[in-house]
C-alpha cells in the first residue's frame, strides 16, 4: 500500500520539477531501438522481439511507444504450447537536470497485453518509472529506476538497469533488464539504438 502510493508522488515532484531545467547535454530522449527479449518467470518462459521508440517534443518532457511480440516457450500448469503475447505501452513522462550530464526522469505509461493461440486473453494495466540517467565520458551510458508495474493478477515493484554504449554519432548499442519478486519474473533486452 505505501509503495502504491509513494510512487505517484514521486512521479509527480519529477513533473513538477521538470520544467526547471532541460535535459543534460549528451543524454537523448529521441531515439527510436529494436532488439531481442527475453522473459523467465516462474509462470513462463518466453522471447521475442521489441521496438521502442521515445520523442522529446521539450528538453523536459518525452513520449514513449514500445511494442513486443514474444513467443512462449513454456506456461506452468499448461499443456498449451502455442501462446503469442503482443505487448503495448504508451507513456509520457518529464526529465530534470541534477548536473551535467546527470537526468532524473519520471514517466507514467499505460500497457496492454495481448495473449494469443491456444490461450486468448487480453489484460489492461499501468507502469510507473522513476529513475537516474548519467554519461560516463563520451561513449557510455547507464541508468537505473524503479518500476512499479499493475497489469491484471500482477501487481508489483521492482528494479531496472540498463547501458547504452555509443558506436557513431546515431548509432549505439543498448541494453537493460528488469526484476520483480512476484512470479520471480526477470525480462531482458538487448539490440540497436539510433538517435534523431
Amino acid at each position: 500500500m505505501i509503495k502504491t502510493r509513494l510512487i505517484p508522488s514521486i512521479v509527480c515532484a519529477g513533473l513538477v520539477m521538470a520544467p526547471l531545467s532541460s535535459s543534460a547535454k549528451g543524454l537523448s530522449y529521441s531515439y527510436a531501438e529494436m532488439g531481442y527479449s527475453n522473459l523467465d518467470a516462474d509462470s513462463a518462459e518466453a522471447d521475442g522481439v521489441t521496438a521502442r521508440i521515445s520523442f522529446a517534443p521539450l528538453d523536459f518532457i518525452h513520449v514513449k511507444g514500445e511494442y513486443s511480440r514474444l513467443f512462449v516457450d513454456d506456461i506452468e500448469g499448461s499443456s498449451d504450447d502455442d501462446v503469442d503475447i503482443d505487448r503495448f505501452v504508451i507513456g509520457m513522462g518529464g526529465n530534470y537536470s541534477v548536473i551535467d550530464n546527470v537526468d532524473v526522469l519520471a514517466t507514467v505509461s499505460y500497457v496492454d497485453e495481448q495473449f494469443s493461440g491456444d490461450i486468448k486473453e487480453k489484460d489492461e494495466g499501468y507502469q510507473v518509472e522513476a529513475g537516474v540517467r548519467a554519461m560516463l565520458g563520451k561513449k557510455l551510458e547507464l541508468n537505473a529506476s524503479a518500476i512499479h508495474l499493475d497489469v491484471a493478477d500482477f501487481s508489483d515493484t521492482g528494479f531496472g538497469v540498463g547501458a547504452v554504449f555509443k558506436l557513431k554519432k546515431k548509432f549505439a548499442l543498448s541494453a537493460n533488464a528488469r526484476a520483480f519478486d512476484e512470479d520471480d519474473q526477470v525480462e531482458f533486452f538487448v539490440g540497436l539504438r539510433v538517435n534523431f
